[in-house]
């Protein structure tokens, strides 16, 4: 069985739809998966949820910064960046946030590995798995902006580590993983808190700022906030002299993007694929309904056989040639009587055609130049008559059959 091609375009609509369902859930998707990473949006074990609401309740001026590191320059403050890694950051973005921690604002980067026993090849598997991360040359991690590197911890699990450094005097120990330590502690940076397996916090001044390094953002998270003086520790970083005018936490690596404009708006969220389902269901109705817009379809070929006013001609021609003016007066009697019976009586074929045997009783009542006019055209026709007599008969009923279109009977 062929399919026409009302058919083909059904099919076409259906596919098309199918592929613009799978493709949302698909990105829809992507973006549940954001509630796995350490944002401040999250509930999850490893989200940072409850450190955001811990500092609305202490009534501390903290915000949720969904931009690009390039509009910093309008705040000023303290910035979270915990474990940064769906969005990837620009040079032009590192470049922007070095000179506003260089204005005096402080920067806290908290980025770790993942929890996984280590593969043979560590740094590959971690390429893999997490190519924001790009432990060997550090261009997209953020603490690798500073010089920074992040090394395997040498076992696993947890450890309480204690503070010694001035820096934090109110804090005295702490619950942190040991899967992650820093590499080294490069020119320039003070250790705030190391294990033997290397340093855990370093902090450096920079310019008129400051920034601060974790090497396990763990101890950050909803499940491990509440352990030993983990909070302690996160408020005596965020809040040491000067007091900062906003505490910022970084929600734009994390995928919460707020769009500069409406139009990105409507490009970065659900209602893009609403609006290109509409325009494609708008433009196939529209190719459906081509040709009742584009109006009767009408040949460009010249027509075959003989026109309408061809055939009177010819008609008038051997009407003329015969000298049968009475006939063809007649047929004009004939036209005039069936008109006025369909204009007159609305009923069956029968009764138009009685109506028409009583049209004389009937225009006498009506109007008596009407009733001698089809008795003059009935005489003619059956008697005969001259041409002249015939087409003045014929010009008269002409008159009578326009009054009675227009209703003047």
């Amino acid at each position: 069985m062929s399919i026409t091609r009302r058919g083909w375009i059904a099919v076409a609509c259906g596919a098309l739809f199918v592929a613009v369902t799978a493709v949302s859930t698909l990105v829809s998707g992507s973006w549940a998966a954001r509630d796995t990473a350490a944002s401040t949006y999250s509930a999850e074990s490893a989200g940072c949820k409850a450190l955001y609401l811990a500092l609305e309740q202490l009534k501390l001026p903290v915000k949720r910064f969904r931009r690009s590191f390039s509009e910093l320059r309008r705040h000023e403050g303290v910035l979270l960046a915990i474990q940064p890694r769906r969005v990837e950051f620009s040079e032009r973005e590192a470049a922007r946030l070095k000179e506003w921690v260089r204005d005096g604002n402080r920067l806290i980067i908290a980025e770790g590995l993942p929890p996984v026993p280590p593969p043979k090849s560590l740094d590959e598997e971690l390429m893999k798995r997490f190519p924001a991360l790009k432990l060997d040359n550090g261009k997209t991690a953020l603490a690798g902006r500073f010089g920074l590197r992040l090394k395997r911890g040498a076992s696993e699990g947890r450890r309480t580590i204690r503070l010694t450094d001035m820096a934090v005097p109110h804090v005295r120990q702490i619950s942190a993983s040991v899967v992650a330590r820093w590499e080294e502690t490069p020119t320039g940076w003070k250790i705030i808190a190391a294990d033997r397996d290397g340093p855990l916090i370093l902090s450096t001044r920079f310019g008129r700022g400051q920034v601060v390094a974790i090497s396990d953002p763990s101890l950050l998270s909803n499940r491990r906030i509440s352990e030993e003086q983990n909070l302690k520790l996160a408020l005596a970083l965020m809040l040491q002299d000067p007091r900062p005018s906003a505490i910022l936490f970084d929600e734009y690596h994390h995928g919460y993007i707020q769009p500069e404009t409406v139009w990105r708006y409507v490009v970065t969220s659900s209602f893009a694929w609403i609006w290109v389902q509409g325009l494609v269901g708008l433009g196939l109705f529209f190719y459906s309904r081509r040709a009742h817009h584009a109006g009767r379809f009408r040949s460009m070929a010249a027509p075959t056989g003989r026109s309408t006013l061809e055939y009177v001609d010819s008609m008038s021609g051997i009407f003329r040639s015969c000298d049968a003016a009475p006939v063809a007066l007649a047929a004009l009697l004939k036209r005039f009587q069936n008109q006025v019976s369909h204009k007159t009586f609305r009923g069956s074929a029968e009764d138009q055609s009685a109506a028409r045997l009583r049209l004389q009783r009937w225009a006498v009542t009506d109007d008596r130049d009407v009733d001698r006019l089809i008795r003059d055209c009935e005489r003619v026709a059956e008697a005969g008559g001259t041409a002249n007599e015939s087409l003045d008969l014929a010009h008269r009923l002409a008159i009578a059959r326009r009054r009675l279109l227009q209703g003047r009977f």
